[in-house]
């Protein structure tokens, strides 16, 4: 639709459904006037495919049984790692500490206690008690100084516990202590900077080195090292084998072919249980 001055009309986006529906309702108003909106309601949910029938006793039956074969199976715990394993039982260790310290008895009948109450918000607002006076002790007692680690700590003894304090912790233990509450930034390179880096290093770089495989091994090795840093382990027993050259065509004729370098870690963040590569 073109405007007086000539100028063309901004079209207004709208949802295919939306349109959908509005379209069905001018056609149903036009053929039937005077007709309900309750029908014409009932009419598009039937061409929606939405019904409450279709909900039969049979697919009750089916999901229940689902149900029961979860619950056979019970908890699906997480495929943890060797370090993350030492780190739990580290943490449990010092929360056995924090029992004994206290005078609270054993651990487990710490928790007993408070889930022997029947009404759940009891329950909470025991184990919560609990918790944070740990969180507290483990703070008062030891170097830490960042807010994540802490959260790290109550998240290694307890999920469900952490989110019963999440919100505690930066309300009162963090201004207590005066933790630093600070994003960790991690830094990335670019591969024009690589490039720029390594081009110093094997190109215009004179010293002279007892051998030239350390000129070519050492500058993109701390390059690398550089940018894993928080990951330090990544690098560690490196083999020429993890790393590969791969060749391709020059996007314009004429040009040099283009070159890349990959490199296999083997110690990287693990994903489903697995480490990626």
């Amino acid at each position: 639709m073109a405007l007086p001055s000539g100028e063309e009309q901004p079209r207004v986006y709208e949802p295919r459904v939306k349109m959908k529906k509005r379209n069905r309702r001018q056609r149903s108003s036009s053929a039937n006037d005077g007709e309900s909106g309750p029908d014409l309601d009932s009419e598009l949910d039937r061409d929606s495919g939405y019904n409450s029938l279709s909900y039969s006793d049979a697919e009750a039956v089916y999901y229940q049984q689902k149900e029961n074969e979860f619950e056979a199976e019970g908890v699906t715990l997480s495929n943890s790692c060797d370090e993350t394993r030492a780190m739990m039982e580290a943490e449990l260790e010092r929360w056995e500490l924090y029992c004994k310290t206290t005078k609270k008895g054993h651990p487990e009948t710490v928790i007993k206690e408070c889930t022997s109450y029947e009404d759940p918000k009891e329950q909470e607002k025991h184990l919560a008690k609990h918790f944070k006076g740990y969180l507290f002790w483990r703070v008062k007692n030891s170097r830490i100084k960042k807010e994540s680690s802490i959260i790290t700590c109550i998240r290694t003894i307890s999920r469900r516990i952490y989110e019963r304090a999440r919100l505690w912790i930066p309300l009162k233990l963090t201004p207590f202590f005066c933790l630093d509450d600070s994003e960790k930034e991690k830094f990335g390179l670019f591969i024009e900077d690589l490039c720029t880096l390594q081009n110093g290093q094997w190109v215009r770089d004179p010293e002279v080195y007892a051998h030239e495989r350390l000129r070519v091994q050492l500058s993109p090795f701390l390059d690398l090292a550089g940018c894993t840093a928080t990951r330090p382990k990544a690098l560690v027993d490196v083999q020429y084998e993890d790393i590969e050259f791969q060749l391709f065509p020059p996007p314009i004729k004429g040009r040099p072919p283009i070159i890349v370098m990959r490199l296999n870690l083997k110690r990287v963040k693990r994903t489903g249980g697995k480490r990626k590569k």
